[in-house]
């Protein structure tokens, strides 16, 4: 996939300095901050106004939510391979433009490898969207 604008401007600066550049892209670490995120999202999930609720299916996407919660928690990457590859990254003769740690991150990667750049950037920007600035799909909506 392309380099994000920050990748982009570290490469500019440093490359030419003899500086390698490289990304390690972790999918979800295993942190005691992980440990929240179900209370997080059902707590979001609740505050949500009662139509998008009922627009989001109700307790079903809840309950599908927090399925999807607990099965990030059990997939999450041990911090230390984290740091390993940032060890790698830094000190490899020859390091990879990028190192996705995890299976999660992993699978991301590929997914992201074989789709067209348009298609990629769709679905990186659909991850960091909040909750509350996205629409309810146009098949649900009343009208």
């Amino acid at each position: 996939p392309p380099h994000s604008h920050l990748t982009r401007v570290a490469v500019a600066q440093l490359v030419p300095l003899g500086v390698h550049v490289s990304k390690v892209r972790p999918g979800s670490i295993d942190t005691k901050m992980k440990d929240s995120i179900p209370a997080i999202l059902s707590q979001t999930y609740r505050s949500a106004p009662e139509e998008v609720r009922r627009l989001y299916g109700g307790n079903v996407y809840e309950t599908n939510l927090l399925k999807g919660a607990e099965a990030f928690q059990r997939r999450a990457t041990p911090l230390d391979d984290v740091i390993d590859a940032v060890c790698v990254a830094l000190t490899h003769a020859a390091p990879k433009p990028s190192y996705w740690v995890g299976i999660d991150a992993q699978i991301v990667g590929r997914l992201l490898s074989v789709l067209p750049t348009e298609w990629a950037d769709a679905f990186k920007r659909s991850l960091v969207t909040p909750f509350a600035a996205q629409e309810a799909p146009a098949a649900t909506r009343a009208g």
